[in-house]
């Protein structure tokens, strides 16, 4: 071997070690849900945190209505945010809520914990971002908060909701 092979040698193994992991790059979506509570909240009565890849959390944008949803063992978290007349979310706040059934021209905050739930009688919601992929409408990314007090309770959650492709 002469010299210049021998110099060859270290640089492309930098090389191979440098460019494996790019080629291997972890594409796992990143989602998360956090909830605080206050006494007399329902149907969440107590902080949640849920994270993947630690719990399944699972972000969708279905028929115009963005569905988070997270599970642990057994219990079970779902958050359901859905703009007036079933427009498609964009970035912003909506202030009015109800139940669509009822009131389809507004803005609503479905929660369910363990099989119960409801509309937010009071509450609201904020899209920071939504971006869908162009070629697919798969929606790739989403950040937002919101408040939830059902009819009947004392007590609101507040909630966040992350999630990357």
């Amino acid at each position: 071997m002469n010299i210049r092979t021998l110099a060859a040698l270290p640089v492309a193994a930098a090389i191979a070690v440098l460019a494996v992991p790019a080629a291997f790059a972890d594409t796992t979506p990143v989602a998360s849900i956090d909830i605080t509570t206050t006494p007399g909240s329902f149907p969440v009565t107590s902080a949640v945190h849920w994270a993947a890849p630690d719990q399944e959390v699972l972000v969708s944008d279905r028929a115009n209505t963005l569905r988070a949803q997270g599970g642990a063992g057994f219990d079970y978290i779902g958050v359901e945010l859905r703009g007036p007349n079933g427009a498609p979310l964009q970035a912003g706040t909506y202030n009015t809520v109800g139940d669509p059934h009822s009131h389809p021209e507004l803005a609503s905050v479905l929660v369910i914990s363990n099989g119960l739930g409801c509309y937010a009688e009071e509450g609201g919601f904020t899209v920071d971002r939504i971006e869908f992929d162009p070629s697919t409408s798969v929606l790739t990314a989403f950040d937002g908060s919101y408040d939830h007090r059902c009819a009947g309770s004392t007590g609101a959650d507040h909630g966040e909701i992350h999630f990357q492709r």
